[in-house]
């Protein structure tokens, strides 16, 4: 975690908002885009900085991470070359880079080898003093614009890196983490503004939380308490009951229904025809309209159905495993990505036959992405990993499950051994199980598999995933 303190006057902060004035997005400094370094006239300038003077750049575990250097003075003067040369350095790095006010910044990346010179960006502070303001937030920042209006900067990569000042106006950049990740208690007093960062210069805005009416928010994946009533009300699904946040979200959000008699029926059965119907809004809500994907063919006279628990698991992991793919061999976290998969019991598929941009990567690992983005969301989750039928305490129950699945079920349609038909039968369960979406019945932590799931089960599996009336992971 990175915490930066930074003050700029109010007529500055409201004239980066209103994008009047360019921190480091000018198009070029005074020595154009690029050119021979032998032609760079550094006469120009005032006074030059070397970039490690200001960065440290080093490895922490798989991740490279810049730091800002610790007592460093800027020259006097007022337009000043920033120096960069050296292959550690990447243009991102200038987030990280904060200067004082009333100063014109050029950074210019050498390559002596190549005899060339290529223009990174320009900070401008000319208009600075003290004091912030931030009123409606902008849709996309940069870092150096963020440090003139926010009082803090927080970097979280996981939830343990929320340490909140005691007033204020903060900014969130989150790092391998989505809104929906946010477990957190934000104390009274701070105005906390989210921002996604995707690489390169600019930060988009995901969500604000105001606690400056005094009291405390307690934000639950991603979403602070409701305030708004809900726009349905069932007189079987009671405040109180375990399932009725789930149960709300899902009917607010449009999943499911009721019966339109004030009755949600959370003790009835879900069909096969009823969950395929629900996998289709699902997809359609979080992709709106999809001209390449066709929706299940939902046949209510022969998938009229009851589920079982176990049923509805391999349908839902089915369909998580589908649509695009993330590849874990070609990152730079690919090696921590690997064993957090194995630690918890991720599933990992490896390519078969295919070329990608020239490059055979057959037997190279991928997660598909619905699958990944559930996944990502268990991360900070305790789950007591399962890899076997015989880490479950109803174990014979879930090998007969498996078993029904492989003679009598979808699982019969795959090309392998009877054997090997069980034991996928297996690794479906397990995998729903690892992902969170289903927590066992009762305090033995039971699947219970055979066990046909109900309208309330299943909300709760859904809200287990990551779907709210806000959201959609899949």
């Amino acid at each position: 975690m990175k915490k930066c303190g930074k003050l700029l006057s109010t007529l500055l902060a409201l004239a980066i908002l209103a994008g009047m004035l360019p921190v480091y997005a000018a198009e070029s400094g005074y020595n154009g885009q690029s050119g021979a370094v032998g032609d760079f006239d550094r006469s120009y300038y005032d006074a030059t900085v070397e970039m490690y003077q200001l960065l440290s750049k080093g490895g922490s575990g798989d991740v490279e991470i810049t730091r800002p250097e610790e007592g460093f003075e800027w020259p006097a003067g007022k337009n000043i070359l920033l120096d960069i040369s050296g292959g550690i350095w990447e243009p991102s790095d200038l987030d990280f880079v904060e200067v004082p006010d009333g100063v014109i910044v050029d950074a210019y990346f050498f390559d002596y080898l190549q005899d060339t010179y290529t223009f990174w960006g320009r900070f401008d502070t000319t208009g600075g003093a003290s004091g912030s303001a931030i009123g409606v937030p902008p849709e996309s920042i940069t870092i150096q614009q963020a440090r003139e209006l926010y009082d803090e900067i927080i970097e979280v990569y996981d939830n343990d890196d929320f340490q909140w000042p005691s007033g204020g106006t903060v900014m969130v950049e989150l790092r391998n983490m989505r809104v929906i990740d946010i477990n957190t208690t934000i104390p009274a007093g701070l105005i906390v503004d989210v921002y996604e960062t995707a690489g390169g210069y600019d930060r988009t805005f995901l969500i604000r939380y105001d606690t400056t009416d005094g009291q405390p928010m307690k934000v639950t994946n991603g979403q602070p308490p409701r305030t708004e009533p809900y726009t349905n009300a069932y007189d079987d699904v009671q405040p109180g009951d375990w399932y009725y946040t789930a149960v709300m979200e899902m009917t607010e959000g449009g999943l499911l229904t009721g019966y339109g008699d004030g009755r949600f029926g959370p003790d009835d059965v879900i069909t096969k025809a009823q969950l395929n119907t629900i996998f289709n809004r699902l997809v359609q809500s979080y992709g709106g309209e999809r001209p390449n994907w066709d929706p299940i063919p939902v046949d209510w006279s022969t998938d009229n159905i009851p589920l079982r628990r176990g049923d509805a698991a391999y349908m839902l992991i089915d369909m998580l495993l589908d649509s695009g793919k993330v590849n874990l061999f070609d990152r730079a976290d690919a090696d921590s990505l690997l064993q957090k998969a194995e630690e918890t019991g991720a599933w990992v598929s490896t390519y078969v036959n295919t070329t990608l941009a020239g490059q055979d990567v057959s037997g190279k690992p991928f997660m598909f992405s619905r699958y990944y983005g559930v996944w990502e969301d268990t991360w900070d989750k305790e789950i007591e990993i399962r890899q076997s039928a015989g880490d479950f305490p109803d174990s014979a129950a879930v090998t007969a499950w498996a078993t029904d699945w492989a003679e009598n079920g979808d699982g019969k349609n795959i090309l392998d051994s009877l054997q090997g038909r069980v034991d996928l039968g297996v690794r479906y369960l397990c995998t729903a199980w690892n992902l969170g979406m289903f927590s066992g019945t009762g305090d033995a932590g039971t699947f219970s598999p055979n066990s046909l799931i109900t309208r309330a089960e299943l909300c709760q599996v859904l809200y287990n995933m990551g779907w709210t009336v806000e959201d959609v992971l899949i």
